[in-house]
């Protein structure tokens, strides 16, 4: 389920790779992804666990191949940049 921090929404695994499908089909601009470990009731995150897009191109393809790869371990919430 969805995890509400501080007026962000950080999703899971599955429910990240079910956004980034309906954003696909909608075409809704998609200008990154990044992925957050939640340490002591906070949500941290690292610059190699985040993935930028300069262009529309791939990003969908590219982006889903990140979170299948990426999403491993304490790495367990995502949150799209719109």
């Amino acid at each position: 389920m969805a995890k509400q921090v501080n007026g962000n929404r950080y999703l899971n695994k599955i429910e990240a790779l079910n956004e980034l499908e309906q954003m696909r089909k909608n075409k809704v601009p998609l200008r990154g992804i990044e992925l957050f470990a939640e340490e002591n009731s906070e949500m941290t995150s690292h610059y190699e666990k985040s993935i930028w897009f300069k262009t529309q191109r791939l990003c969908y393809s590219q982006g889903k191949g990140f979170l299948q790869k990426q999403m491993i371990a304490q790495w367990q919430w995502a949150e799209f940049k719109l």
